[in-house]
């Protein structure tokens, strides 16, 4: 198909790749970015391109304007300011889900003069009126991802209201923290996740940075619902939800929770020089202060919240008295 754009076409073209995620369950379906990052590169190598800058919308839909998103719109600009050549992406639903936001970005690239790439198609071409029916392909593309999405979100409604008029939990995934309990479908308390967001509330209020936060709990050993990896995104929303769990806690709970941070290292520190007998209690003051935590996170009244305050608190005094005493004794 002959190229009828007034502008050369240069064999090794400088691009910007982009990727984009909607949700955490993309992943599942081979949607994720590593996924399409794998699959970028791999075509860029075949055709002789370079990749010379990468951006990410995560937790973004497919419908939402280019000019909202922030990895799109810095791709684009980088092609509005000549740093690079084009813009390339997976597939074209990756780049929108909407027949208007995905003509709207390519009309954006195409006037900054530059080109577009999708790695499962090659070249998206500007419209030529003498070959219709290159905008027509185009455009089908464009109609059938829209329709994709639209049966998937009435599949999902479908499934909610059945499970619903179950009694079940019928609001998607539960959130981090939180399982479906397998013979009534109702929500109860995760311990395991319970446990990472305890280390999340303290490490968020000592002031640690999401990354930070993320490599602490991959040392731990505590994993996201999906992967093996914490993505940041998905740990910042889960973050912003627990800040709403300390709006809600007693004044001193963010204190609290620095204070029992502060033990916990100092427990890694100093454990291998415990005793047997005094690290059995330390190792109950700490699973005191889980509990605390849970009362304070599960709590349905302030009088709950208050009640876990006291024993989180009661817990930490108890581990530092331990500590305290048991480096006397050693000196």
């Amino acid at each position: 198909m002959q190229n009828k754009s007034n502008y050369p076409r240069k064999s090794l073209v400088k691009l910007a790749a982009y990727l984009r995620v909607s949700t955490d369950r993309q992943a599942e379906f081979g949607l994720g970015l590593g996924v399409q990052e794998a699959a970028i590169k791999k075509w860029a190598k075949a055709n002789g391109h370079r990749v010379v800058a990468w951006h990410r919308d995560e937790d973004v839909s497919g419908t939402t304007s280019f000019d909202q998103r922030e990895g799109l719109a810095a791709a684009l600009q980088s092609v509005c300011d000549g740093t690079v050549d084009g813009v390339v992406f997976h597939k074209l639903d990756r780049l929108a889900r909407s027949i208007t936001e995905q003509e709207a970005a390519l009309a954006h690239a195409w006037r900054c003069r530059g080109r577009v790439f999708a790695a499962d198609q090659g070249e998206i071409l500007e419209d030529d009126p003498d070959d219709p029916m290159r905008m027509g392909y185009r455009l089908m593309v464009g109609v059938f991802s829209q329709i994709e999405r639209a049966m998937i979100a009435k599949r999902l409604r479908d499934g909610r209201k059945l499970k619903g008029d179950r009694g079940g939990y019928a609001y998607g995934s539960p959130a981090f923290g939180y399982m479906s309990d397998p013979k009534s479908n109702n929500l109860q308390p995760h311990d395991a996740e319970a446990d990472a967001l305890f280390l999340m509330a303290m490490l968020k209020a000592s002031t640690k940075s999401v990354r930070e936060i993320a490599r602490e709990l991959e040392r731990e050993g505590h994993r996201p619902k999906r992967g093996t990896t914490w993505n940041p995104g998905t740990l910042s929303r889960i973050l912003r939800r627990m800040e709403t769990v300390v709006e809600k806690a007693p004044k001193d709970f963010d204190a609290a929770l620095r204070e029992a941070r502060e033990v916990n290292v100092q427990v890694q520190e100093y454990r291998n020089q415990l005793d047997p007998v005094v690290e059995s209690r330390v190792t109950m003051a700490l699973q005191r202060q889980g509990q605390g935590f849970r009362g304070v996170l599960y709590a349905k009244t302030d009088a709950e919240r208050k009640s876990g305050l006291r024993l989180l608190q009661t817990s930490t005094r108890s581990a530092m008295r331990e500590l305290a005493d048991s480096q006397t004794a050693t000196t």
